[in-house]
């Protein structure tokens, strides 16, 4: 998996996008990519992980269980 080079504008447009209510329910359809969007992204929303590592977490977990 590459690594993941934000631009200020990517920033801000990916924060848009995980404060909107329909970030997680396009996903609703499987589980498993639901879930660590919801664990990632909380963790996000609470401060306890930036944005770039909460990027960077999704990508990896959802990108192993796509291999998988």
């Amino acid at each position: 998996i590459s690594e993941i080079n934000l631009t200020q504008q990517d920033k801000n447009h990916f924060i848009e996008i995980l404060n909107s209510d329909g970030m997680i329910s396009s996903f609703a359809h499987d589980t498993v990519i639901s879930s660590i969007l919801e664990e990632e992204l909380s963790a996000y929303r609470s401060g306890g992980k930036s944005l770039e590592e909460a990027a960077k977490l999704i990508q990896s977990r959802v990108g192993i269980y796509i291999n998988e």
